[in-house]
């Protein structure tokens, strides 16, 4: 029989589950009776806590109600004086027997009369105490004599004594009236101001002296911007006799009339100092004429762009034409899309037009009635034609990718090729090399490889395959009127005929149009068709001419090949016209191609051979 398990009584407070507790466990009534504890300790804690902020908040209250007292009570104005003042009675003028010698011997006509009213000394009563308030004593005006004449004058900003200033202005008129009145020079020093007579007045303050007007100084607002130049005078009649009037004749002074026409304010015109009269009148009869420096141009009011209310756009969403003005629509869509892809149709191939000339295409069409500029602020209007006219750009351009796969399915029909293998002869027959982008070995650019590709090539970028794509960009030009178009060949629309050409044949190269999946790559664009820098075998890095391996040749045809050029892309509109014999003038009326061009790309209904060229001129 098993025997039955049971707990030691030394480890029945033993428990397996909590080997590291610190204590035994409690019951639940113990737990609940120590939370009850801990929370009323706590309770009593925030209370005396509270309690205290209140004291303190109290006790600073009634410190700053004792600070704004104490700064109301200093602040209150005081009801008397602080230091009190005695006036003194009036007393009658005590002279010096040192000060009546000077007058006596002046005799009885030069005294001084004390009791007249209208005498300098009354005067100076009047301004030192005018309402006889403040009165002075003779002990006090003795006193005064005893200090000695230094200490009459203090220094600036100190309050000096009333009695001393008082003794200042009575000697001050008394020096006046016994100096004589000596009178000012006729002519004053160069270079300096003239003395003002200011008998009897007061001095004038800083204020006062900035307050008038300065004498004209006879220099030009712009002197600084101007060049030097000198008068030139015409002697009339009528200026002589004024000079003879003035006292100024042609016979008198040379050296005096030299020494006023020096001065600079008299040859600016202006009035210098001095005898201010015959100068004023010698220079309001003066006939001065100088060389204008004066620069006129023509001010033109800058057109203002009118704000619209445009809504808000969404994230991808764009401007459609029903957020142009009302009355713009129609004429944006005839006439701005237009004009803005013959613009680029001239342009080397990929190249945008610029804000300024997107401004100007529309301003050519709207200037009266709608005027932008390049105004990128909310609400401009230009922020509305930007985005249209790059959209324009863009799906016209989509015509040209579109269109060459449609030229090739036609010339599919047209020779009633039927078979994958079929198709892929004739793309590789018209492809050239599909290895080298750069290659100048394209067959479809001739027109005469199309009815027999063993026949020698002629009419370079007449191909019916280059003809049918730049007949789209014909058809979209052609309702423009003539004032509205680009006088310059369209460049950048034959080269992007091409290069759609190419891309459909390159795509086409098994026999099937073939697009990447990817569609960043597979789309008719500047980043896959356009110039690009690449690195060369040797590690140099050098351009990649995807578009402009034809752009130089284009440049050089000639007006009758752009004829011929545009006439063969009409042809595939309109079916082909009679075949018309190449007479030798029409060959000859370029001339020969640039040297830089090689064979690959030379002509012979347009480019005279160099050996035919010499025979023609041995013959003449």
């Amino acid at each position: 029989m098993q025997q039955r398990r049971f707990t030691r009584a030394s480890n029945s407070q033993a428990h397996p589950g909590l080997p590291d507790a610190p204590k035994p466990r409690r019951s639940s009534a113990q737990v609940k009776a120590d939370n009850a504890v801990r929370a009323a300790a706590k309770e009593e804690a925030a209370q005396q806590k509270a309690t205290k902020i209140a004291k303190v908040a109290q006790i600073e209250n009634e410190v700053r109600q004792k600070v704004k007292e104490t700064d109301l009570e200093a602040n209150r104005p005081k009801d008397k004086l602080s230091i009190p003042r005695s006036q003194r009675p009036r007393a009658p003028p005590v002279q010096d027997n040192a000060t009546q010698a000077p007058t006596d011997r002046l005799g009885p006509a030069g005294g001084i009369p004390p009791a007249d009213p209208d005498s300098e000394t009354a005067r100076v009563d009047e301004l030192s105490d005018p309402d006889g308030s403040n009165v002075e004593s003779d002990v006090d005006m003795d006193l005064e004599n005893d200090a000695p004449d230094t200490a009459i004058k203090k220094a600036a900003g100190k309050k000096q004594k009333k009695g001393l200033i008082v003794r200042d202005q009575i000697n001050a008129i008394n020096f006046s009236a016994v100096m004589p009145e000596v009178s000012p020079p006729d002519e004053p020093t160069p270079g300096k101001r003239r003395a003002v007579d200011m008998k009897g007045a007061e001095p004038q303050t800083k204020r006062q002296k900035e307050a008038q007007p300065l004498p004209p100084s006879g220099l030009l607002a712009n002197w600084r911007e101007a060049a030097p130049f000198e008068p030139t005078f015409e002697a009339t009649e009528v200026e002589d006799i004024e000079h003879q009037r003035a006292g100024l004749t042609r016979g008198g002074s040379v050296d005096e009339a030299q020494d006023e026409d020096a001065s600079p304010a008299f040859q600016f015109g202006g009035i210098p100092s001095g005898d201010e009269e015959d100068v004023e009148r010698k220079a309001a009869h003066q006939n001065i004429r100088f060389r204008s420096i004066a620069k006129v141009e023509d001010l033109h009011a800058a057109p203002v762009t009118p704000q619209l209310q445009i809504r808000q756009k969404k994230p991808g969403e764009r401007y459609r034409h029903k957020d142009l003005p009302p009355e713009t629509a129609e004429r944006f869509s005839k006439l701005v899309l237009p004009m803005a892809c013959d613009s680029v149709a001239a342009l080397p191939p990929w190249e945008s037009p610029t804000d300024e000339e997107l401004a100007d295409l529309w301003n050519l069409v709207f200037k009266d009635t709608h005027p932008v500029t390049v105004d990128l602020r909310a609400g401009s209007l230009f922020l509305v034609i930007k985005p249209l006219i790059k959209h324009g750009i863009s799906q016209w351009l989509t015509k040209f990718a579109k269109a060459g796969v449609k030229a090739l399915e036609a010339e599919y029909k047209r020779r009633g090729l039927a078979t994958t293998a079929e198709q892929a002869e004739l793309v590789a027959s018209l492809l050239g090399d599909a290895e080298d982008i750069e290659s100048k070995k394209r067959p479809f650019l001739w027109d005469s490889v199309y009815d027999d590709p063993n026949a020698e090539k002629s009419g370079l970028f007449q191909g019916r395959l280059v003809a049918h794509v730049f007949l789209e960009h014909l058809i979209t030009v052609q309702s423009l009127p003539n004032q509205y178009r680009v006088q310059e060949p369209p460049i950048g629309a034959l080269i992007l005929a091409i290069q759609a050409v190419h891309r459909a044949l390159l795509y086409s190269i098994n026999g099937t149009f073939t697009a990447p999946a990817r569609k960043g790559d597979r789309e008719f664009s500047k980043q896959n068709w356009g110039d690009c820098k690449v690195e060369s075998a040797n590690g140099k890095i050098r351009t990649l001419k995807r578009s402009t391996v034809f752009l130089k040749r284009i440049k050089n045809l000639s007006d009758v090949q752009w004829a011929d050029i545009k006439q063969a892309a009409l042809n595939m509109q309109r079916g082909p016209p009679p075949q018309k014999a190449v007479t030798l003038d029409e060959e000859g009326s370029d001339g020969e191609p640039s040297a830089d061009d090689d064979d690959e790309l030379r002509d012979p209904r347009y480019d005279m051979p160099a050996v035919g060229a010499q025979a023609l001129d041995g013959a003449e």
